[in-house]
């Protein structure tokens, strides 16, 4: 079963390190065509040597390997550092709104909309310094070819960037809300996944130590069945062969009974013993008077009748098998 990622990471730390690496690249390459147009479009002045040192900062920044926060860091310090030498060179009529803006729109994008408030703050901040400088003449705009306007121009300009800014930042901060409740969303499903695929895991491995164990208990009921059905093929030989040897002993008893002289007991006993039960040789033992002797009165076969004809007999306790029982009785 493929594994559930333990937590949801879109990860908006990358987009921003992606959009970061992506605005750094495309400042660079506008960034060079700004300088020249800058340099070649006016005279040399204290200006062209910021435009220059700003640009080159942004070039080692965009080359050197360091860390995120350094790279977002310096970028905005750089972009809000043109806002405040716009300010310085063209006062409220120049592109310094569009910086200040800018360092509003990155500061909210590459750390939060809370430190896009802070720069929206910093930037109304500049402007009430710079307006109040200049128009109280304690500063005076280095381009000679900008008035420095009224206070109603410094006061639309103003406000004019502090609408801009809140539409910019408010949107990104309820962007970022959005994002982040539909994170909490994706992290809410994901754990229920999680649970619903523990759980299912979990039956499935109950289930399958359910079935082990039967299979075990069907395994040894089958050993048990074959056990139980040798057993009942060995009573039943067993029976068979007990039926067998009874059902002999009731023929032996029978012709035994058919028998009409006294002489011919004996014999009739070993031949019929001999062919119901299957022996090659049977032979009768009595025990003479003096009980010295086990002799031998009646056989079946050609070397038993030889045995009789020489009067074979066995001495009671010392001689064989015969002897033994003749003896004991057993």
């Amino acid at each position: 079963m493929n594994q559930l990622p333990e937590k949801i990471e879109f990860s908006y730390t990358n987009w921003r390190a992606g959009f970061m690496r992506a605005t750094l690249i495309g400042a660079s390459i506008f960034g060079l065509l700004a300088v020249i147009a800058a340099v070649l479009g006016q005279p040399f002045s204290i200006y062209i040597v910021v435009y220059i040192g700003a640009y080159l900062a942004l070039l080692i920044l965009t080359i050197l390997p360091v860390s995120y926060s350094i790279k977002a860091g310096t970028l905005l310090a750089l972009t809000f550092g043109l806002g405040i030498s716009g300010l310085l060179e063209t006062g409220i009529w120049g592109d310094s709104r569009v910086f200040m803006l800018c360092a509003i729109t990155l500061a909210s994008l590459l750390f939060s909309w809370k430190t896009g408030w802070a720069f929206t703050g910093l930037s109304m901040l500049s402007y009430v310094i710079s307006g109040w400088l200049i128009l109280s003449k304690t500063m005076t705009i280095s381009s000679s070819s900008v008035t420095p306007g009224d206070i109603g121009i410094w006061t639309s300009g103003s406000a004019g960037v502090f609408l801009f800014a809140v539409l910019i930042v408010n949107g990104i901060r309820l962007t970022q809300i959005e994002f982040e409740k539909a994170q909490e969303r994706a992290q809410i499903t994901l754990n229920l996944l999680r649970d619903e695929r523990n759980t299912l895991e979990q039956r499935i491995n109950e289930r399958t130590s359910e079935l082990q164990t039967r299979s075990q208990e069907l395994a040894q009921r089958s050993d048990d069945l074959t056990r139980q059905s040798q057993d009942l093929e060995k009573a039943n030989a067993y029976n068979t062969h007990r039926a067998a040897q009874f059902e002999a002993i009731a023929e032996i008893s029978r012709s035994i009974a058919d028998v009409k002289k006294i002489s011919d007991l004996l014999p009739t006993i070993a031949r019929v013993v001999s062919e119901k039960l299957g022996y090659y040789h049977t032979g009768i033992f009595l025990v003479d008077d003096a009980r010295q002797y086990a002799v031998l009165t009646a056989s079946n076969s050609a070397g038993g009748q030889r045995m009789l004809n020489r009067g074979h007999r066995l001495e009671i306790g010392k001689t064989g098998v015969v002897g033994r029982v003749a003896d004991n009785g057993q």
